[in-house]
């Protein structure tokens, strides 16, 4: 793997796009009251963030899991990046999955076999090309996800009802605590895949900057695309849909001659799901070579 200049904008992009890798998976366990839960679990992500900032800006000039063996000794920096392997490993099957089972239930009912291989063949191609490569690929989805969805957002808003926000807390407080929870495991406490792309940066990049502004960007996303899928089709089918924001897309029509926006938030998944499998797969890589010293460059 080439190592390649990441720079501040880059490294925003490529965080912000790794968490929302997720998006078309949007969790609305708390119905109407989703987009508190949301808030409240990215506020509580902040300190994680703060920390994996400060965590960057020690590996400034160093590869993260040789920083993890000079911070914890040996055998805890390795223990360390064993779990780090297993956990991008596993985040990228379930990525994997997920980007699956969504494609086969809304846009191909009997896909090709070959399809989850051609998505790992492919983020296979990206991650072998280098931290840079996947930085600027980053910038260049996030610009296409954003036109798509503020695209379909400003269609949409004819159809809106802004009174599905109302009334507040119509769940048990209980209910909005675990649906919080959940967010902040899945998808905000997954930014530590993230550090070992970012490590070794030596580009004036400000750590702590770029984890809070990608944290910012992706919880915003999260918050517009939760909130205009309540607007659309209401609190109920908010949480009783499987794939609320694919069937919220299906609402906004541009006269007669495009009235699939729905196209389009697959689009969507599957580039932001592409580029978590290839984060993933980086960072599994860099981990397994770190422990058998092989440097990554």
């Amino acid at each position: 793997m080439k190592r390649m200049s990441v720079y501040p904008r880059q490294a925003v992009c490529l965080t912000a796009l790794f968490l929302l890798g997720d998006i078309y998976r949007v969790s609305t366990a708390a119905g109407r009251d989703s987009w508190l839960a949301l808030l409240f679990a990215a506020v509580a992500a902040i300190p994680v963030y703060l920390i994996c900032g400060w965590m960057l800006a020690k590996a400034a000039y160093l590869d993260f899991f040789d920083m993890l063996k000079k911070a914890l000794g040996r055998f805890g920096g390795a223990l360390a990046t064993v779990l780090l392997a297993l956990y991008s490993l596993c985040t990228a099957l379930v990525t994997l999955k997920h980007i699956t089972v969504f494609i086969t239930k809304t846009q191909l009912p009997n896909p090709p076999h070959i399809f989850p291989a051609i998505l790992l063949f492919t983020a296979a191609y990206l991650f072998s090309k280098g931290a840079g490569t996947l930085a600027k690929w980053a910038v260049a989805v996030f610009a296409v996800v954003g036109l798509i969805l503020v695209l379909t957002a400003a269609a949409g808003v004819p159809e809106m009802d802004f009174a599905a926000v109302l009334p507040l807390l119509d769940r048990p407080a209980e209910g909005v605590a675990h649906a919080s929870l959940n967010m902040f495991a899945f998808p905000f406490l997954q930014c530590v895949l993230v550090l070992p792309v970012l490590s070794r940066h030596g580009n004036g990049i400000r750590p702590v900057r770029v984890m809070l502004g990608g944290l910012a960007i992706a919880a915003l996303v999260y918050m517009l695309v939760t909130l205009q899928t309540l607007f659309l089709i209401g609190g109920y089918n908010l949480s009783a849909a499987e794939f609320p924001v694919f069937m919220a897309a299906k609402v906004p029509s541009v006269g007669s001659f495009f009235t699939r926006f729905e196209d389009g938030i697959a689009v969507c998944a599957i580039l932001a799901s592409l580029t978590k499998l290839s984060v993933c797969l980086y960072t599994a890589a860099k981990a397994v070579r770190s422990l058998f010293g092989k440097r990554v460059q």
